[in-house]
């Protein structure tokens, strides 16, 4: 399972790592503070799932979901502090496949990203089958921690 982290913040890049090495070792994250370097990820790495932040240095991430959305139809999920309902509304109509208010526990982003993944393999734009399999061991493991 490979996830994009599209994140300025280098502590959350970080937590982010450990926590998923932890509660999801088999996943690979690739990240990126920047907004146009991860619409060029998201086309050459082609992720499983995309966490991405509204506020990023060179380009807000709604320009980025917006972009992302032109050519992918991965999942994505933006991870963000802003808790705004016109935020929420304009990036769910740009595409995004939920939003995540920081701060959120580990565990409760991973369901979501399961959520995602879900409706994802429902819509039959791409297989997800085995993401999701794998995501629900993870989630099954975690749990018994």
């Amino acid at each position: 399972m490979r996830l994009l982290l599209i994140e300025d913040s280098q502590d959350i890049v970080d937590s982010l790592f450990i926590a998923f090495q932890m509660i999801a070792p088999e996943w690979q994250l690739v990240s990126t503070p920047f907004g146009t370097e991860g619409m060029d990820l998201a086309r050459s790495e082609d992720p499983d799932v995309i966490l991405l932040d509204m506020m990023l240095p060179d380009v807000s991430g709604l320009k980025v979901l917006e972009q992302i959305r032109a050519f992918s139809t991965t999942p994505v999920v933006i991870f963000t502090v802003r808790e705004e309902k016109r935020f929420q509304d304009k990036a769910r109509k740009l595409g995004a496949d939920d939003y995540v208010v920081k701060p959120c526990g580990y565990r409760e982003l991973l369901e979501r990203i399961t959520v995602a993944l879900q409706n994802a393999d429902r819509s039959g734009d791409r297989d997800y089958s085995r993401q999701h399999d794998c995501v629900a061991a993870s989630l099954s493991e975690a749990r018994r921690q």
